[in-house]
This record gives C-alpha cells, structure tokens and sequence, in this order.
C-alpha cells in the first residue's frame, strides 16, 4: 500500500510555488538569502530584494501554467490590486520555505506585510519620476 501523505503536505503541495518557474538552484540561493536578510532586515529594503525576486521570475515564466500566467499577467499591470493571489501565496510559500514570517508589526502596532510592500516596489519597478 502507498504511503498516504499527512494532511499538511497535501495543503503544501497545492500552494503555488516559484521553484518551478525559476529553478531549483535559484529557488534554494532565494530560501538562504531571505534566511540571512529578513531577521535583521528593514521592510522597505527587503521590499525591493523580494521586487527584484518576482522582475526574474517574470522574465523566466511560461505562459503553460497557471502560476506563469499569473507572473506574466503582474507584470504588464501597474497597480498591485490587479496581481493575482496566486503570486503573492507563491511568495508567501518562499518565505515559508526560509522559515521566515513576512507579517510584520510596527512599533505603533501596526500590522504590515512585507509581500504586500515587495507587490507595490514590483508594480512602481518601471516608474521613474524623472521620465
């Protein structure tokens, strides 16, 4: 008889990830550099590594699966509350991969995602205030 997976990795292995769509040797320098950077890091700094993470895996999607249309579909839209869920569950499962939480509070109390921050630095990627 096949072993049955537990519940938890059946819920895992629905959840969308990056790894396919940029590779395994990219996905895993991602985990480490997230394990490194987001103990100590400063959201808005995170924000544009994290941006940068979603410009690649942009340029490397395929238009063949769901998680590569929603990349390529984020990347022709300037406002992050066009984007697709799938992305932001697709990076919410590189954190998880890292072991690191991307829900923050601030010192006021306030609860802010560093996502969502990463979302809105991707969306204004092109946007120069000078041009």
């Amino acid at each position: 008889m096949p072993k049955q997976k537990s519940k938890s990795n059946r819920a895992n292995d629905l959840e969308p990830s990056l790894k396919p769509v940029v590779g395994e040797a990219m996905y895993a320098a991602w985990v480490e550099m997230l394990k490194v950077l987001v103990p100590g890091g400063r959201t808005h700094r995170l924000a544009v590594v994290v941006a940068g993470m979603v410009y690649i895996a942009t340029t490397l999607a395929e238009e063949d699966d769901a998680l590569g249309n929603a990349l390529l579909a984020t990347s022709e839209s300037a406002d992050p509350d066009d984007f697709s869920p799938m992305v932001h569950d697709a990076l919410a499962q590189l954190f998880k991969d890292a072991n690191m939480k991307f829900q923050r509070t601030s010192r006021a109390g306030e609860s802010y995602s560093i996502i969502e921050t990463a979302l809105m630095e991707f969306a204004a990627w092109e946007s120069y205030p000078w041009d």
